[in-house]
């Protein structure tokens, strides 16, 4: 088990819950994924988590 406080629940309008940080992202459509390109993955997850 993996314990990640989040910071935010959304960044740049992408919902990012527990099923994001176990790999799975869902998006609304076009926009959304392309901020997913842009950002990529990792970055969206560390601007959704509380620093340490």
């Amino acid at each position: 088990m993996l314990v990640v406080p989040r910071a935010e629940s959304h960044v740049d309008g992408i919902a990012v819950n527990a099923l994001g940080f176990a790999g799975s992202l869902f998006v609304r459509d076009d926009a959304q994924r392309d901020i997913v390109r842009t950002l990529g993955l990792m970055e969206l997850l560390v601007r959704a988590s509380r620093t340490a």
